[in-house]
């Protein structure tokens, strides 16, 4: 609603994957703040930022399927 997330796929850097790896390389680099950078399932990147005044708090997390549920783990994995 207020345009601070985005789910991506970028087909020309590879796959979700590679885009999360390029995303994350990028976004540290030029010391970019974000809330959320989360690798979806090895689908997606989903990127997100807290609105004017929040904390950022710089999160890499990997969603995976567990035994039919979704879990979330720290880092790229």
């Amino acid at each position: 609603m207020r345009g601070n997330a985005a789910d991506i796929n970028a087909y020309a850097f590879g796959s979700a994957r590679d885009l999360a790896e390029k995303l994350v390389q990028e976004l540290k680099a030029r010391n970019i703040p974000f809330d959320q950078l989360i690798l979806g399932f090895d689908q997606w990147v989903h990127v997100g930022r807290v609105g004017p005044g929040g904390a950022q708090r710089r999160q890499i997390l990997t969603a995976k399927k567990v035994a039919g549920r979704t879990q979330y783990f720290q880092g790229l994995v």
